[in-house]
């Protein structure tokens, strides 16, 4: 019980730990005493570029064991869903592409290249197997895999998850967890693996299915940015209300140390129709 004896004590040992290894937001670089274009985020400041596109891993970085991770999700009422995703392991060079569109006439497409795929992204590109997502304006529109065009939100609707959520709040989900497996939470690694960053998303375009008429393409979502270790996991249903359309996984899963990190589809309806929604759980 989250209200017993058990649960205080669990929350009292982390709620200092919690509070002293909480990080500093990366995106403190607006000021509107400023009475410039950049400062007041008319026009993308030079750090949101630098944050928001490829990163690069040399071979003597400390983050080569580390993720770049860019995941686009969208789906609308009708049914349309779409999962795209470019997974990039720095020290091999290597890049784990997917793709998952699911049209509302019932058909699935997976593009699933696997692993080890020669990592062709650079600058604001990211690029595998066959697979592009274009970074146009920092933070703000990208290109995808349908040549749509993402447009995000500006950084004041960004959430980061390791910067914030409130330590209370992030103290309370560790103590509802069982310790008996994994023992005392290491809180700063559990942060470490939680470093991303997600904005929502409009995507407008066309699909063209052979054997189909074109048609004009319309879907909310999220852009989840992550450069955590390579040690997370995500999986995503599909569902419209409660039937079960598709279930598929990520061929990159994994674990983590302190539990994994899920990305699902849920059913809910708007003027009648069914439709899907987003539902991002991790280790907290």
């Amino acid at each position: 019980m989250t209200s017993g004896a058990s649960f205080w004590l669990k929350w009292a040992l982390l709620r200092l730990p919690v509070a002293r290894c909480r990080r500093r937001g990366r995106f403190q670089f607006y000021s509107y005493e400023d009475y410039d274009p950049y400062s007041y985020g008319v026009l993308p400041p030079p750090q949101e570029s630098a944050l928001d596109g490829v990163q690069e891993h040399p071979e003597d970085s400390t983050r080569c064991s580390r993720s770049d991770d860019l995941l686009l999700w969208g789906s609308n009422e009708k049914g349309d869903v779409m999962v795209a995703r470019i997974r990039r392991r720095g020290r091999s060079r290597t890049a784990e592409p997917w793709l998952y569109l699911r049209t509302a006439e019932g058909q699935s497409y997976v593009l699933d290249s696997g692993v080890g795929i020669p990592d062709l992204s650079a600058g604001t590109m990211y690029a595998a197997g066959g697979l592009r997502l274009e970074q146009l304006v920092p933070m703000r529109r990208w290109r995808g895999p349908t040549t749509a065009l993402l447009s995000c939100n500006t950084t004041s609707n960004l959430l980061e998850h390791s910067a914030d959520f409130d330590a209370n709040f992030v103290a309370r989900q560790l103590a509802r967890q069982s310790w008996a497996e994994v023992g005392v939470p290491n809180v700063n690694r559990l942060l470490d693996e939680v470093d991303c960053y997600m904005q929502t998303v409009y995507c407008t375009g066309s699909l063209q299915v052979e054997g189909l008429q074109q048609r004009e393409l319309f879907l909310w979502g999220l852009r989840i940015k992550r450069q955590g270790p390579l040690s997370d996991k995500f999986r995503f249903r599909v569902q419209v209300d409660s039937e079960l359309l598709d279930t598929q996984r990520l061929p990159s899963e994994r674990f983590g140390e302190h539990g994994e990190v899920k990305l699902e589809l849920r059913p809910f309806l708007m003027n009648d129709h069914g439709g899907c929604l987003v539902y991002l759980s991790s280790p907290w």
